[in-house]
């Protein structure tokens, strides 16, 4: 095991799950960083790799930063494959919120949600699956920069979130019910 393997899976392990879903997605992730040296290798296709995203809280707390994401035409929270110069999970998601929303200032919340889905075929990559550690973190700014990769980034309302697909709206929850000291509390 690799230390990126032992350092996601003790955060992984400290992780509450809010629904039996997320619960079944962690058990998933945890199995395959038990499984596989590759799990963070991006042409990792069997069943897939793990992925890094964040949910990039508005400094006054009423919103998450959502990217409107060019390859599969939807609203999404910033992330994307975990790099080999990446030390560690939030190393690889606070690179890709910078990467795509241009913020840097970020108070980190430790993990807000984990997900498994489907990422389609594309070119020569199979349909494969993205295990996603999703990170929460306070963002410094209210400033959005659409990075490359994207076509609009956006402010979503937590409300707004909770009319948004369940991989969205589950996380949204989690981060609305926060305590004043930004302690991400299950729900």
């Amino acid at each position: 095991m690799t230390p990126r393997h032992v350092s996601l899976r003790s955060l992984l392990e400290s992780h509450r799950p809010t629904t039996s879903e997320e619960a079944r997605h962690l058990a998933f992730i945890l199995d395959l960083l038990a499984e596989k040296a590759t799990a963070f290798d991006r042409t990792e296709y069997q069943p897939g790799h793990i992925t890094a995203s964040a949910f990039v809280i508005h400094p006054r707390r009423s919103a998450a930063a959502l990217v409107n994401h060019r390859k599969i035409g939807r609203w999404l929270q910033p992330g994307g494959h975990v790099e080999p110069d990446d030390s560690d999970i939030e190393s690889a998601a606070r690179r890709e919120v910078s990467e795509e929303i241009g913020i840097a200032d970020l108070a980190s919340l430790g993990v807000a949600d984990v997900d498994v889905h489907l990422f389609p075929q594309r070119g020569d990559q199979p349909q494969h699956l993205h295990l996603d550690v999703r990170l929460g973190f306070v963002a410094g700014s209210e400033r959005l920069i659409e990075g490359e990769g994207s076509e609009g980034v956006r402010w979503a309302t937590f409300a707004e979130m909770q009319d948004m697909e369940e991989s969205l709206a589950r996380p949204a929850r989690r981060l609305e019910a926060m305590d004043a000291a930004g302690t991400l509390r299950p729900h």
